[in-house]
């Protein structure tokens, strides 16, 4: 199956219109490839925001969240990072 392809057909009519995209992106697989495919979709930088949630739950968060930040620049796409405090656990 292609993942592109497919995307398209899952989104077109949000494609068709001006529909901002915004993509919480972990730094995993999935995220960092939906992020590619709705980048080759070329629908728009300008359409496509990125969010990235720092909760510092793990050792590699700080590496996740640069991680994140380098490939927004390398796509061109807005990036936001929030660092959230957990209480409670």
């Amino acid at each position: 199956m292609d993942l592109v392809a497919h995307l398209k057909r899952q989104l077109a009519a949000y494609i068709e219109s001006d529909q901002i995209f915004v993509v919480a992106l972990s730094g995993g697989i999935d995220s960092v490839v939906l992020l590619d495919a709705l980048m080759q979709l070329a629908i728009g930088r300008e359409r496509i925001r990125v969010v990235h949630i720092h909760h510092g739950l793990c050792d590699n968060a700080d590496q996740w969240l640069r991680f994140c930040q380098t490939l927004c620049t390398g796509y061109g796409v807005k990036f936001n990072a929030r660092r959230v405090v957990l209480t409670g656990l």
